[in-house]
């Protein structure tokens, strides 16, 4: 079998010995050494007999370690899944869908809503638009990324990919209102006008 090189030895040992007398003491540390290094118990007096008990089962614990260590490390068997009926599963698998969605959709919103590119994404904008404006592009870019289904695994790649196929834009072009927003932006607000034509 393979020896011990080393052991550990915690500053708690050290300090519980110091009230006893150097010989006691001494029997003290060679018990340690000794079980430590070469897994053996000697014999000791009365009082480092008491110590040495209250020491043992942490060098036992440092030992089992050592062990395990040889032979590859402690090997772990799988549990066994429990028998549950399958409405219970179906249960848990929604439960645990809705807690994992409201993880994800809080790490997204609060990701996006800090983003700034990166030197690389900066490039890529001077190449696409240059002179633009980089506020009005990663705006687009952001309102884009919170309405996503699936996060981004790195938002500047996702920007750049975003940027190259055209599907942001620094541009805002105002749109016509269709006639049903019209009508309810008007019942939000009565004196709103759409333009010159106001005429009926």
């Amino acid at each position: 079998m393979d020896k011990k090189d080393s052991f550990v030895v915690y500053r708690s040992f050290f300090d519980a010995m110091q009230p006893l007398p150097e010989a006691d003491q001494l029997q003290l540390y060679k018990a340690i050494f000794e079980y430590g290094l070469n897994h053996k118990e000697i014999e000791l007096d009365d009082l480092p007999k008491a110590m040495f008990a209250l020491i043992k089962p942490q060098l036992e614990a440092n030992y089992k370690r050592w062990l395990n260590g040889i032979k590859g490390g402690r090997k772990t068997k799988p549990e066994p899944k429990p028998n549950l009926d399958l409405t219970k599963t179906k249960a848990n698998v929604n439960v645990n869908d809705n807690v994992n969605d409201n993880v994800k959709k809080n790490i997204k919103k609060k990701d996006i809503e800090v983003y700034r590119p990166n030197e690389t994404s900066l490039k890529a904008i001077e190449q696409v638009y240059p002179d633009c404006d980089i506020d009005a592009l990663v705006t687009d870019f952001k309102d884009q990324a919170k309405n996503r289904k699936q996060p981004f695994k790195d938002l500047d790649a996702g920007f750049r990919n975003y940027l190259k196929r055209g599907w942001i834009s620094p541009y805002t072009e105002k749109k016509e209102l269709s006639h049903s927003k019209m009508a309810s932006e008007m019942m939000k607000n009565p004196l709103l006008t759409f333009g010159d034509d106001d005429e009926l």
